[in-house]
């Protein structure tokens, strides 16, 4: 009976210790997630004439992701389609903005950089254009939803060892 009772006070022992490391372990997690979405609050700082790059390279969705792991550098890159349209609408109010620079090919996944999210992208870019600020658009790859977008521009260039796709 005295091993059956040393072995059960082990074992709630090592219990509590498991128990507080992990905690402890999530409560660290909890801590790192915060710190970081801390950091991200601070907003960009532009000069007088500096342009605003918009990078293709991402996948335009028009709802948040079910798990956002972005704040862990996981996963893969998703702009929400209300950051991307509110984005460029300010960017034309704003007198430090000289112009758009396009760039990238778009990368579709999970639904996403559908026509119609590419449409109000677009819709927003013409008024970015209306607003007397250049797009200027540079694409290696263009693919007819990159071209759609890029066709906005004012300056477009495609790269002479590049490829245009349109099935």
């Amino acid at each position: 009976m005295k091993n059956f009772f040393t072995s059960m006070l082990g074992a709630l022992v090592a219990l509590i210790i498991f128990a507080g490391g992990g905690l402890l372990l999530v409560l660290g997690f909890f801590a790192v997630l915060v710190a970081l979405d801390g950091a991200e609050r601070s907003g960009p700082s532009f000069e007088k004439g500096s342009y605003l790059v918009f990078d293709l390279s991402t996948n335009i969705s028009d709802a948040p992701a079910a798990v956002d792991l972005s704040a862990l550098g996981a996963g893969e890159d998703t702009l929400q389609l209300r950051t991307v349209t509110r984005a460029l609408r300010a960017a034309a109010q704003d007198s430090r903005i000289a112009g758009l620079f396009v760039t990238g090919e778009l990368t579709p996944a999970a639904f996403g950089s559908g026509y119609a999210a590419l449409m109000e992208v677009r819709r927003a870019m013409m008024e970015f254009r209306e607003s007397g600020k250049p797009i200027t658009a540079y694409l290696t790859y263009a693919s007819t939803k990159s071209y759609y977008l890029a066709s906005t521009a004012t300056d477009l260039v495609i790269d002479p060892f590049g490829v245009i796709l349109m099935p």
